[in-house]
């Protein structure tokens, strides 16, 4: 941000308590890396990507009439991993509890990217 607006970065530097000029600071070091968290993003990005495009080729066929989508199979383990379990917990608010409703996709995204930054904090509607 510095290189870029030089003024306003310098006003936000000394908002943060920060002592001398952002321009002679160090660019600041990665804590680190949690790959638990990197593999519940994917995982939950990966299976909703999946589930859309299958949705997709059965809605909207490259022949023919469209077919209405009425149903979906969803296999269901037992036992989970921690972490799937944590994604379910993150995930879960975002879907409606009766069959006509639909997914706010635009805060499920919202709510990964604020979870990326913050791995330890989960969403809900609440």
């Amino acid at each position: 941000m510095a290189p870029i607006i030089p003024h306003s970065s310098e006003y936000v530097w000394k908002l943060l308590g920060k002592t001398g000029s952002v321009r002679t600071t160090s660019w600041p070091t990665a804590g680190p890396i949690d790959e638990v968290s990197i593999q519940m993003k994917d995982y939950l990005f990966n299976t909703v990507h999946d589930f859309r495009i299958k949705k997709d080729l059965y809605t909207k066929p490259k022949k023919g009439e469209p077919k209405v989508a009425n149903k979906a199979t969803i296999f269901v383990a037992q036992n989970y991993p921690d972490w799937q379990q944590k994604v379910l917990t993150l995930i879960k608010p975002f879907f409606p509890t009766d069959s006509q409703g639909t997914v706010d996709d635009k805060a499920l995204v919202a709510c990964n990217q604020e979870n990326n930054e913050e791995s330890n904090v989960f969403c809900s509607d609440g």
